[in-house]
């Protein structure tokens, strides 16, 4: 049985390597952009309150949806560098089986 894993332990390697810098650069950069994106979702709120009490109803709903994409992308890059971790403990696994 060992030398039937033994080929695709050696394959998992690179990819071991590769999700560990992917999920390594994916927790740095979502950590970064973090700020940025906060900085903006502060800004489209301050807005959507300035348009709302101009009674900008339109604009409201326009700075809300744009608000919700980018959450929604914050939480999936940082859902996939996460992700990204977690195969690469599953093959590290299964290379020390």
């Amino acid at each position: 049985m060992w030398m039937i894993k033994l080929p695709f332990k050696l394959i998992a390697l690179p990819l071991i390597f590769l999700l560990a810098v992917v999920g390594v650069a994916g927790k740095i950069v979502t950590h970064l952009s973090a700020y940025v994106v906060g900085l903006a979702m502060l800004l489209l709120f301050l807005l959507g309150l300035f348009c709302a009490f101009q009674r900008q109803w339109g604009n409201v709903i326009f700075l809300l949806v744009c608000e919700v994409i980018l959450f929604l992308a914050q939480f999936m890059a940082m859902f996939f560098a996460d992700i990204a971790g977690e195969w690469r403990d599953s093959l590290v696994r299964f290379v020390r089986s």
